[in-house]
């Protein structure tokens, strides 16, 4: 923390309002850096390839596409009227994130190889070339060459595949929430207003299996 540039605010902790990552985000935000990120869950190859729960989820989708953090994460700042100007991570998350917002910097430092294994950047190589690939961003944005991703309508349809089956703690938990729809023994759907309760709800879907977890 005594490394951090004393202008940015730092927000840490569990229990964070909204969708994680994005609870410091509002419309006054000019760009969006996402640092750091991987490649959404079943993406192969893809560094700890995962959508919200690398251990609970198979898949997630949105309006019936694949989706991982770094697209719910654009949708979300595009909700707010924020672009987002940069991904760094592996090959696959900046080929995900480019197919819906293809005028973002993008900064390769690794090269997955598989779900566990990558050709790896040195970290002083990596830090420049995500300070550099950082630096362009904000000065695009500066300049008003990026657009808040608004491609994707709401409301949202959403859907989480277990990897296990939904267990009777799970049924039971989900049974008092009208917004979710059991589909079968591991898919659950629900449809969402804004991307910020969308990204909560399949996070709850993550400990929904604990016995009267019944809030989000």
């Amino acid at each position: 923390m005594d490394e951090i540039d004393p202008r940015c605010r730092v927000i840490r902790g569990a229990g964070r309002p909204g969708a994680t990552i994005m609870a410091g985000l509002d419309a006054d935000c000019d760009v969006v850096l996402l640092v750091g990120h991987h490649a959404r869950s079943g993406s192969r190859p893809g560094i700890m390839a995962h959508t919200i729960s690398y251990g609970a989820f198979r898949s997630v989708s949105l309006a019936g596409n694949p989706i991982g953090e770094s697209e719910i994460f654009a949708i979300r700042a595009g909700e707010l009227g924020v672009p987002v100007g940069l991904v760094t991570g592996d090959q696959t998350v900046a080929r995900e994130l480019l197919a819906r917002t293809p005028w973002i910097e993008t900064v390769v430092v690794k090269q997955a190889l598989s779900n566990q294994a990558a050709d790896v950047v040195p970290p002083e190589r990596a830090r420049e070339a995500v300070y550099a690939g950082a630096k362009c961003a904000v000065e695009r944005a500066a300049q008003g060459e990026f657009s808040p991703y608004l491609a994707e309508p709401a409301p949202y349809a959403i859907e989480v595949e277990m990897r296990e089956r939904i267990g009777e703690d799970m049924r039971k938990n989900l049974a008092t929430l009208p917004e979710f729809v059991v589909v079968d023994e591991k898919r659950i759907t629900t449809l969402a207003e804004d991307m910020d309760t969308g990204f909560r709800r399949i996070a709850y879907l993550g400990f929904a299996d604990r016995p009267g977890m019944t809030r989000y």
